[in-house]
């Protein structure tokens, strides 16, 4: 007679195993849960219902409105309603819905970011949890995000920043999902990817460098199908606005680029292969002693004209030496979050030298 303990096993879960999956997806609830409460209840004590006098925020409004009024993508502060160019109307179409179907009031515009900060800090934990498989680990990392002061300062502006952050997280989070070894076209998680792509595009032109991350990612993966769809998904996506920018001179932030100082044109453009040069050594230190630093650490620089410090050198690579290391215990997507950061951080170098960050 045959012993019933040396037959094959069943290929499905055997009830055993059930606790354990039920107990995971309960510890998941809660962790999404405290996430929310903390969220909500952080953002309400730090939410500024002044409008912040810093970077763009009546312009975005302006735009926004102009829009919810049916006049288009104008200026509508002259007698002429003037074509905008600078901005991207990703972020004025935003504010235009919140006017059309809730309020035109800068405060339930302010408002709405507390949602969108909820909503990325539940896509990170996801995300967290996908590429480190620790639910604990992907808990505290969202929770360290969620309680960032440089992310809950831009929380209660009427800017972009997270509104991208959201739509960007999404188009990433959507990509995780996917399942690549399904025919690119036939899948609605992919399709969801390079729309979302696009979007964030048309709220921060950095989102093109989302593709960079995909995109090393997939060549390595020999998914040249998938390189093909996204490319010409996002060049259709983004023509009608480069065809728009052309007609009115050309892409703005390209110009300001080549400026010294975009708020100072008499100072003129950047001279020769030595200006780009000194631009880029100039970027490098401040953001890899400074602004690296301050992001991930929650602190803020007082006065960038002080030299750089040997302090803040060794500081910021021991910093950068622990990233790199948690970067390569990542269980999956490693090319992915090498290729987005790398991607961004080059044209961070290049950018303008004043001000803190891109503006776009």
């Amino acid at each position: 007679m045959k012993n019933k303990a040396t037959t094959p096993s069943s290929p499905h879960p055997t009830p055993a195993a059930t606790p354990g999956v039920s107990s995971e997806k309960l510890l998941l609830f809660i962790y999404a849960f405290l996430l929310i409460g903390i969220g909500w209840f952080v953002f309400q004590y730090i939410f500024d219902k002044k409008i912040s006098l810093t970077g763009d925020a009546t312009d975005y409004y302006i735009l926004g409105k102009a829009i919810a009024q049916g006049d288009g993508y104008v200026g509508i502060t002259g007698p002429e309603k003037v074509p905008a160019n600078h901005f991207p109307p990703g972020y004025p179409f935003v504010i235009a819905m919140i006017m059309k179907f809730f309020s035109t009031k800068t405060t339930t515009i302010q408002g709405f970011n507390g949602v969108f900060l909820i909503a990325s800090i539940l896509l990170m934990f996801d995300l967290f949890r996908r590429m480190s498989r620790n639910i604990h680990l992907a808990f505290v990392s969202a929770l360290l995000v969620l309680l960032n002061f440089h992310i809950l300062q831009y929380s209660t502006m009427m800017m972009s920043e997270l509104t991208y952050f959201f739509i960007s997280l999404l188009s990433i989070w959507l990509f995780v999902r996917a399942d690549l070894s399904r025919p690119a076209w036939k899948d609605p998680y992919f399709w969801g990817f390079m729309i979302g792509v696009v979007c964030s595009y048309y709220v921060r032109q950095t989102g093109l460098m989302i593709l960079a991350g995909v995109g090393l990612y997939l060549l390595f993966r020999k998914k040249w199908l998938h390189i093909g769809l996204m490319a010409i998904v996002f060049f259709l996506g983004i023509l009608p606005w480069q065809i728009r920018a052309s007609k009115l001179g050309g892409d703005s932030h390209l110009r300001d680029m080549q400026m010294i100082n975009p708020l100072r044109p008499e100072e003129g453009t950047v001279q020769g292969f030595s200006g780009w040069v000194e631009r880029f050594y100039h970027n490098t230190e401040r953001y890899l002693t400074r602004e690296i630093p301050t992001a991930t650490l929650s602190t803020n620089v007082e006065d960038y004209s002080v030299p750089v410090s040997s302090e803040e050198w060794i500081g910021s690579l021991v910093l950068l030496a622990i990233m790199a290391l948690g970067w390569y215990h990542l269980k999956q997507y490693r090319l992915l979050i090498a290729g987005y950061g790398l991607a961004t951080f080059a044209l961070l170098l290049i950018y303008l030298k004043s001000g803190r960050g891109i503006d776009s």
